[in-house]
């Protein structure tokens, strides 16, 4: 009696399948070859009174009639008594410190005085011989962590030479 029970189970199962693939048809109508009729194309709207067909006038907009000569710039130097090499970036610890550190791409961090007048500048880290610095590559970054002014903790962003 198992292997009805079994035959009976798999012919329904069958019947199951058989019915959801019907089910998943193309969809097309096979009723002898007829086209469906065309549905009716929409009626036209007349077209807007505004937009490209009528333009509105602006009275109170004036354009100018020439475009205004640019002023001369003048680059001024913030400290004239020092020189960096290649510097790609400038920032301060956040420490409290009146202190600016310079980023140079061949891999030197020079620290100095927050100050106009500063006639010298200290190597605060040097990587050079670490650095790659060709082309856009070289030392270009530097942090300094939130908690800088206590675990001393500041990181930097170089290509490796």
């Amino acid at each position: 009696m198992a292997p009805l029970v079994h035959l009976v189970r798999r012919l329904a199962l069958l019947a199951v399948t058989v019915a959801l693939l019907a089910a998943c048809g193309s969809g097309v109508s096979r009723s002898g070859g007829s086209t469906p009729a065309p549905n009716p194309s929409p009626t036209p709207t007349p077209s807007p009174t505004f937009g490209l067909n009528q333009r509105v006038t602006v009275s109170g907009l004036q354009f100018p009639t020439a475009l205004p000569q640019p002023t001369p710039l003048q680059t001024v130097a913030a400290f004239p008594n020092i020189s960096f090499s290649e510097p790609v970036f400038i920032t301060h610890a956040g420490d409290g410190g009146n202190r600016l550190f310079v980023v140079e791409k061949a891999g030197t961090i020079r620290v100095f005085a927050n100050n106009a007048a500063v006639a010298n500048s200290g190597v605060f880290l040097n990587i050079s011989a670490q650095v790659l610095s060709d082309g856009e590559q070289g030392l270009l970054g530097l942090a300094f962590d939130p908690d800088y002014a206590t675990n001393g903790f500041f990181y930097v962003y170089y290509s490796v030479g």
